[in-house]
């Protein structure tokens, strides 16, 4: 999932930058949920949110180291609360 959330498209900053956004939110929604049925509609919220970033194969490469490792760090994040919320089924 995270190729697809990297998958950007051009005007790299703008693009870069509203995914960032988009994943930051998704990652505070999921990590604010308290039960399996919260974070399965996150996931899917998720899924839509890499299907509008998808097509660009340019834009991965147009991204700043920095840019990756913050995605980077807030994906990791996500999938942390994600799990933690798995572990408690």
């Amino acid at each position: 999932m995270l190729v697809a959330v990297l998958a950007l498209g051009t005007g790299c900053k703008s693009k870069i930058e509203e995914a960032l956004g988009d994943i930051s939110s998704l990652r505070d929604k999921m990590c604010a949920c308290k039960d399996a049925k919260c974070a399965e509609g996150v996931k899917a919220e998720f899924k839509k949110t890499t299907e509008k970033y998808q097509g660009d194969n340019d834009a991965e490469k147009k991204a700043t180291v920095e840019q990756r490792q913050q995605i980077d760090a807030v994906f990791s994040e996500y999938m942390a609360c994600a799990a933690k919320l798995e572990l408690a089924r």
